[in-house]
């Protein structure tokens, strides 16, 4: 039986919002966003990313950007919105938007 102090921990636990597993890649990945905006991969997953930039994004920025996964078998072309951004420390949330299918089990794989 748990105790009245458990359950209100399980009350004000996160509740993982994600539906595909993120992954911090082991080396670092870079990913630009226009010609003078270098970003860092925080993690990734077949559905998005998160990533920090020199010049904050601007929430549903688009971009056209490339991935490219150590130990893939090719560079991932796609076109990415800014979901969320975080102004103070420049980080971002990012959606893919048009990821082919082979492209999407690409990164699953890279995932796994």
């Amino acid at each position: 039986m748990s105790t009245s102090t458990e359950y209100m921990d399980g009350l004000n636990a996160s509740a993982e919002r994600r539906f595909y597993p993120r992954v911090t890649p082991p080396t670092p990945i870079y990913v630009a966003f226009g010609s003078n905006n270098l970003g860092v991969l925080h993690d990734v997953s077949e559905n998005g990313f998160q990533v920090t930039t020199p010049i904050g994004l601007q929430l549903n920025s688009v971009f056209r950007v490339f991935l490219t996964l150590v130990g893939a078998p090719k560079t991932i072309s796609v076109t990415v919105r800014t979901i969320w951004s975080e102004s103070a420390e420049k980080r971002s949330g990012i959606q893919l938007l048009d990821l082919s299918d082979e492209n999407r089990e690409q990164i699953r794989r890279w995932v796994e």
